[in-house]
């Protein structure tokens, strides 16, 4: 059987998780005109269950769940994109350079 304490932890592991999404939420809201900013997004993950004494292996029926925590703020942004910019602006340097040379050369 459980006991309280476990519950409030359990408890306190949702607020605090669930607490970091919403300042999450709130930096995209407060950066969504932000040029060139991209919006993040918080990945959960289960903590690992408690396991009451046993002989068995650990994978039994009848645990106990322990909460939840954030594993990571993740930027969502899309590498095909990312590439291509990269690409292009790359591409415009050296024919801006070439310009540059080849109107040096014209005087």
């Amino acid at each position: 059987m459980r006991s309280t304490f476990m519950g409030l932890e359990t408890a306190r592991r949702a607020l605090m998780a669930h607490q970091m999404g919403l300042e999450t939420t709130a930096h995209n809201v407060a950066n969504a005109n932000t040029p060139g900013y991209t919006r993040q997004v918080v990945q959960l993950q289960a903590t690992t269950p408690f396991s009451p004494p046993s002989w068995i292996s650990p994978a039994i029926a009848g645990q106990i769940g322990t909460g939840v925590e954030v594993v990571a703020i993740q930027r969502m942004r899309d590498a095909f994109l990312d590439s291509q910019i990269r690409q292009e602006t790359s591409s415009k340097g050296r024919w801006e350079t070439q310009s540059e040379l080849l109107s040096q050369i014209e005087l």
